[in-house]
């Protein structure tokens, strides 16, 4: 049987990364809202306007799942840390946490 071993830092690094996605998926968002600001297809023009507000409404649903993946991401890296937490004090009340020396 392989022995299983709590690597401190690579829970960290783990939650690091979710936070970074959760910040990058923020920002992607935030772009992706301004990115048609006006309507380029013709006022005043039927298809333009149709254009127009079914591009705005694809947008606003990509933004939506933007941020619906960025606070996913956020609570990975938080449940992340927790989980990392609760590992490390679960290890050292047993005593098998056993790396590096510790």
């Amino acid at each position: 049987m392989a022995d299983l071993i709590f690597d401190p830092d690579l829970w960290a690094r783990r939650a690091s990364v979710a936070r970074e996605s959760a910040t990058s998926l923020d920002a992607l968002g935030d772009r992706l809202a301004s990115l048609v600001s006006r309507n380029y297809f013709g006022c005043g023009c039927v298809e333009g306007e149709r254009m127009f507000t079914l591009l705005q409404s694809l947008l606003s649903a990509g933004v939506g799942m933007l941020q619906d993946a960025a606070s996913a991401a956020s609570n990975i890296s938080e449940l992340t840390t927790l989980g990392g937490r609760i590992l490390e004090t679960s290890d050292g009340q047993t005593g098998l946490f056993q790396m590096d020396g510790k």
